[in-house]
């Protein structure tokens, strides 16, 4: 019985919707491109119609919004950050507990199939998913600047936001795995993985608009890859990286040890 198969095979319709809705509702943002450009031909204009603490959460004051991929780090990749880490969380946080739930943990546990087993191949169907969805979503997106672009981008920057966004989803991801073998209750296990992403996002941004509250930043990974050092700097900052895989592997190895210890009750 080939486990990880069998979870492609059932996350399967939730990907492609996911993917699919994405990236149309992304084509649709690009198409306001040039109306903004046109807009942002008087910056000064055009930002004061808005707070300042809106320009600066968005990074708008640093952004080009005459440059498609500056206009894509401050539309899409707030999108894809926020929706793709929902996606992410929705998929793994009731992949291991919905055996429970769905009354499936009896027939595995007949089986010669150890708890090991079992998490490995729900943690590779995540990490699959996760990677294959921003690869698919930043493909079409390349196809879609190049489409709509006025002058030529940087494939640097566009790759450094592309995995920035991965990183960022993966994480939750991971946060979701381990929401998932230890609870049972899939409802809970939804709300509490999406609170968990609009918590992050709201940390980060009073971590960007409050400077005494500038430590927040270490606690979410929102703030671990932003559009000024992915897009104007053009760099990933390596305490970060390392902070992400730490985090990654904590998620993995209390993943493990939580469910090979939990009384499952069939």
């Amino acid at each position: 019985m080939n486990l990880f198969l069998r979870e492609m095979k059932k996350n399967r319709t939730s990907f492609l919707i996911w993917l699919i809705l994405m990236i149309l509702v992304n084509a649709m943002m690009l198409t306001s491109f040039g109306s903004v450009a046109e807009m942002a031909e008087n910056t000064e204009a055009m930002l004061s119609q808005y707070p300042k603490e809106f320009v600066e959460a968005m990074n708008l004051d640093i952004l080009k919004m005459t440059n498609i991929l500056h206009f894509y780090a401050s539309r899409t990749f707030l999108l894809v950050t926020i929706l793709g880490s929902v996606y992410a969380i929705m998929l793994t946080s009731n992949i291991i507990s919905k055996e429970e739930s769905d009354k499936t943990i009896e027939f595995l546990i007949s089986k010669p199939i150890s708890r090991v087993s079992i998490i490995s191949s729900k943690l590779s169907c995540s990490v699959v998913y996760i990677t294959m969805f921003n690869f698919l979503f930043s493909f079409a997106n390349l196809i879609l600047l190049n489409v709509f672009k006025t002058e030529d981008f940087s494939i640097k920057a566009f790759l450094l936001i592309s995995v920035g966004a991965w990183l960022i989803n993966m994480i939750f991801g991971l946060i979701g795995l381990v929401i998932s073998a230890f609870s049972s209750k899939t409802r809970t296990n939804i709300s509490l993985g999406l609170g968990l992403v609009f918590i992050g996002y709201f940390l980060s941004l009073m971590a960007t608009l409050i400077e005494r509250l500038n430590f927040l930043k270490y606690l979410t990974p929102f703030s671990y890859y932003n559009t000024e050092d992915l897009v104007i700097n053009m760099k990933i900052e390596i305490p970060y990286l390392i902070i992400t895989l730490v985090l990654s592997m904590i998620c993995i190895a209390i993943t493990y040890y939580g469910y090979t210890k939990k009384d499952i009750s069939t």
